[in-house]
């Protein structure tokens, strides 16, 4: 009796066991045909933009490619990944010790000083359990993680993990924190996702036109005149491509969209793109002559850069205004403006009369970016609705959006998925 009983439960068992691998295969399986068909979805929503057509007569993409988490997770994967990203500036790490974290696609970096003085980048996460080694930024001597108290040089090198006794297969130097490429260009540092991974400042970033115009308009990124004034971080709910595209429109919404800013500060007629490539663009707007309080704010003209794919920089009179992008999800940007003046505007010039200038400019550019903020959240609450897929360009003034499309789809091409 007692043999038959146990028969029947190792049959039950072994049923069991056969059930549960057929049900696990069935998943699998139906997890691969989810995982192709959402490839496919996306290798089709790429091929939807036509590289071919010339702008007179090409469509822009479509509006998934601003409303599609899958679209947003290659572009994580490829343009956030295989380019220089602005993320902060040299006098946040001006000193041995200092530091900056930063979180950009859902990467969360730190950039230092080290002891000896050369500026490296790690990915901010400890390597036992994932917590971050690093908040806001401040000066040490090392970073601790908060959560187990390993700890860790300022070039990356596992210090000190705590009660391992006992732990085979362990190697200190094989768990230090992970580098990236570094760089600095002007007041500003870059990072690089892939590529070399010492951590060790590198010379990549190649932007030869951008400076001549730049020494043009009396500012040399080689040489350190300016001063870090006033940071101010916002969030928008619009994907970050929008962003761009407003920016770097060649003045097209300036005169409909800035009706203060344009009729009392600029000539909008006078707006000109003076370079569009595949890494940046260059637009100048000149001051309106007949407001004399103009030029002693932003000159006689501002020139406006957008260099691929996440950074801004407008100079006007004494300011050099760097805008970074951020983003962290489909439909939610972050901008990070960081304003500079000139060295020698601060010559001769009560404390009072430069920080009510500060104030004063400043303010007015958050006027301005609360218009744009405006015009980019309004046009994607229109991409995500039904009843638009696709428009087209203006050939006169939108060709920097079109070069822009051009490199995008090119990097987002390059995927293996793709």
């Amino acid at each position: 009796m007692f043999s038959a009983i146990g028969r029947l439960v190792n049959a039950r068992l072994a049923f069991r066991r056969v059930f549960s691998t057929g049900r696990s295969a069935v998943f699998q399986m139906q997890s691969r045909q989810h995982d192709n068909r959402v490839d496919q979805e996306l290798r089709e929503m790429v091929h939807r933009y036509d590289l071919s057509v010339p702008i007179d007569r090409a469509i822009t993409p479509p509006s998934s490619w601003y409303t599609s988490p899958a679209m947003y997770k290659l572009e994580k994967d490829t343009v956030f990944k295989n380019n220089w990203l602005a993320i902060g500036r040299k006098d946040q790490v001006q000193h041995a010790g200092q530091y900056f974290t930063a979180n950009v696609v859902g990467e969360p970096l730190v950039v230092c000083r080290d002891l000896q003085g050369q500026l490296r980048a790690f990915l901010n996460v400890c390597c036992h359990r994932g917590m971050p080694v690093a908040k806001g930024e401040d000066t040490v001597s090392q970073f601790d993680c908060s959560y187990h108290g390993w700890s860790y040089a300022l070039d990356g090198r596992l210090l000190k993990a705590t009660k391992m006794k006992g732990i085979q297969n362990f190697k200190a130097k094989e768990n230090g924190l992970k580098s990236l490429a570094v760089t600095t260009w002007g007041p500003f540092v870059l990072v690089k996702m892939t590529g070399n991974s010492t951590g060790v400042e590198s010379k990549g970033l190649k932007l030869d036109k951008v400076e001549t115009v730049l020494k043009q308009l009396d500012y040399d990124p080689d040489v350190e005149d300016v001063v870090f004034a006033k940071r101010i971080t916002r969030t928008i709910n619009s994907n970050w491509k929008t962003v761009v595209e407003n920016f770097s429109d060649g003045g097209y919404h300036v005169d409909v969209t800035h009706k203060t800013f344009s009729d009392g500060y600029y000539d909008a007629s006078t707006l000109q793109m003076l370079d569009v490539t595949e890494d940046f663009t260059i637009q100048v707007l000149k001051t309106n002559p007949n407001n004399p309080k103009a030029e002693t704010r932003i000159g006689k003209s501002s020139t406006y850069i957008y260099i691929y794919p996440n950074f801004m920089i407008s100079r006007y009179g004494p300011w050099v205004e760097a805008i970074t992008l951020i983003p962290h999800e489909y439909d939610r940007t972050d901008f990070v403006f960081d304003f500079f003046l000139d060295k020698s505007y601060f010559q001769n010039k009560p404390r009072d009369e430069v920080s009510n200038f500060i104030e004063e400019s400043v303010g007015l550019a958050d006027k301005i970016q609360d218009e744009d903020d405006e015009i980019c959240e309004g046009v994607h609450l229109g991409l995500m609705s039904s009843a638009y897929d696709a428009g087209r360009y203006v050939p006169r003034v939108e060709m920097s959006q079109y070069v822009f499309h051009q490199r995008l789809a090119k990097e987002l091409r390059s995927s293996e998925n793709i």
